[in-house]
C-alpha cells in the first residue's frame, strides 16, 4: 500500500546526499516513536494534521524546509510524565538530521523551532509564528474535533487523579486564554482565534463542572 506521507518525506529530503535507505530508516523511527501505546494525541495523526496546515501556508515562508522538518521532530519525543519533551525532542531531530547530511546551519534552526513549542514562547520571526500556530492549529478547530483532542490528552495523563487533573487542565486552558491572542499570524487569527476561545472556555467550564460534581 502506498504510503503518501513516506513519499512526502523523501520528496522533502530528495537533495540531500544521504542515501535512501537513510531516510527510510529515520521515517521508519518517525512512526514508531509516534505509534508509542502510551499517545493518544501526540501521534502520526498530530503530525499529518500539522503538515495539511502547513500546506495551506508554505508558499508566504522565508524557509518552508526548515519548518516542515521541525514540524515533523517536535513531538517525536513524548513522555507526559516528563518536562524535558521538547528539548529531549530537539536533541533527537539534531541526531537524525546529522546522519541525513542535513547542514549545522539548518539543523540549529530546526533545533530551536522545536524548543519554541514549548508553550508559551514568544516567536521572533514569521516563520516561528506559523510554526506555533499550526501547533496550536487544534485549539480552533470545530468542536467535534477539539473534544476529541481534550478527550485524547485525558487518556495521555489517564494515571492523573481526575481532581488533580481538571485543576491542573483548567490552569493550561486559563493560560491560553488570558493571552491577548492566541494565533500570531494575521492568517491563523482571522480563521481561528473566536472558535479557539470558544472551545477553550467550554473545556475550561467542563473543568470546573468535574470537580464540583
Amino acid at each position: 500500500m502506498r504510503d503518501d506521507y513516506l513519499q512526502r518525506w523523501l520528496t522533502v529530503l530528495q537533495k540531500l546526499p544521504s542515501s535512501k535507505k537513510q531516510k527510510h530508516k529515520i521515517y521508519d523511527d518517525l512512526k514508531r516513536c509516534y505509534a508509542e501505546s502510551h499517545r493518544a494525541y501526540h501521534t502520526f495523526e498530530h503530525i499529518k494534521a500539522c503538515l495539511q496546515q502547513l500546506d495551506k501556508v508554505s508558499n508566504t515562508l522565508e524557509n518552508a524546509l526548515h519548518v516542515e522538518l521541525a514540524l515533523w521532530f517536535h513531538d517525536v519525543i513524548y513522555n507526559p510524565r516528563s518536562e524535558s519533551n521538547e528539548v529531549d525532542s530537539a536533541e533527537y531531530a539534531k541526531q537524525a538530521l546529522q546522519t541525513l547530511a542535513l547542514s549545522e546551519e539548518a539543523i540549529q534552526v530546526i533545533e530551536h523551532l522545536i524548543l519554541l513549542t514549548q508553550h508559551p514562547s514568544q516567536p521572533q520571526t514569521y516563520d516561528e509564528q506559523i510554526l506555533l500556530d499550526i501547533d496550536l492549529s487544534i485549539l480552533g478547530a470545530e468542536k467535534s474535533e477539539f473534544a476529541l483532542y481534550n478527550e485524547n490528552i485525558r487518556r495521555e495523563y489517564r494515571w492523573v487523579d481526575d481532581v488533580i487533573y481538571q485543576k491542573e487542565r483548567a490552569k493550561v486552558l486559563a493560560n491560553f486564554l488570558a493571552q491577548t491572542r492566541i494565533y500570531h499570524t494575521k492568517y491563523f487569527f482571522d480563521k481561528k482565534e473566536i472558535l479557539a476561545r470558544k472551545n477553550l472556555v467550554f473545556a475550561l467550564e467542563s473543568c470546573a463542572c468535574s470537580k464540583e460534581c
